[in-house]
């Protein structure tokens, strides 16, 4: 499999499929040009204006203002280690202050899901409550950067399932299903040590 550099925004016109375009996204940070770029198609093709979001435009849990004082803020203040709150800056940016709460409510969720898992319980309740994160799959394929790099290793996915089992209530046979599922998305065999390292 090639990965590719820059997003691809392919209209369908040429085939005979007027107004269907295909966008297949390269890069997280580069989401919001994209998206721009497709607006803008989109209203040349439709004469209309879809009131696309502006460059100047901050994304939500962007408007941290100076990002060095804002780290420095949040390091300081914090009652866990800088690096800690440094990576939760990265994915979080304001929003920090929420999962940071999280682990001064119950300090338990600041450890890490497990021993090659960096993320923490309180990333996966973060999920849950404010990411509408609903399968174990959700929270640790695409809601958080447990999973970014491969099977995030099985006591890191039992733990995130046993948090995720107290927030939505899951049975122990849902809780089973769960790491099943999340298992057969990265192709292993349910419960085998997978023996990768997430990114």
């Amino acid at each position: 499999m090639t990965l590719i550099k820059q997003s691809i925004i392919h209209d369908h016109a040429s085939e005979g499929i007027k107004g269907l375009l295909t966008v297949v996204g390269a890069r997280y940070t580069t989401a919001g040009a994209t998206a721009r770029a497709v607006a803008a198609q989109v209203d040349r093709a439709s004469g209309r204006s879809t009131g696309s979001t502006p460059a100047a435009d901050r994304l939500p849990a962007a408007d941290m203002g100076d990002l060095e004082q804002f780290e420095h803020d949040q390091v300081s203040s914090a009652r866990t280690d800088a690096a800690l709150v440094r990576r939760l800056i990265a994915s979080y940016g304001t929003g920090v202050r929420a999962v940071l709460q999280l682990m001064d409510e119950r300090p338990a969720l600041a450890a890490s899901l497990g021993p090659s898992c960096p993320v923490t319980g309180a990333e996966i309740v973060w999920a849950v409550r404010a990411e509408m994160a609903v399968t174990l799959a959700d929270a640790v394929v695409r809601r958080t950067g447990a999973g970014a790099g491969g099977h995030p290793g099985q006591e890191a996915a039992r733990n995130a399932a046993a948090i995720m089992a107290a927030e939505l209530g899951w049975s122990a046979a849902q809780v089973d299903r769960e790491l099943q599922a999340l298992d057969s998305f990265y192709g292993v065999r349910h419960g085998s040590d997978t023996g990768q390292t997430p990114a």
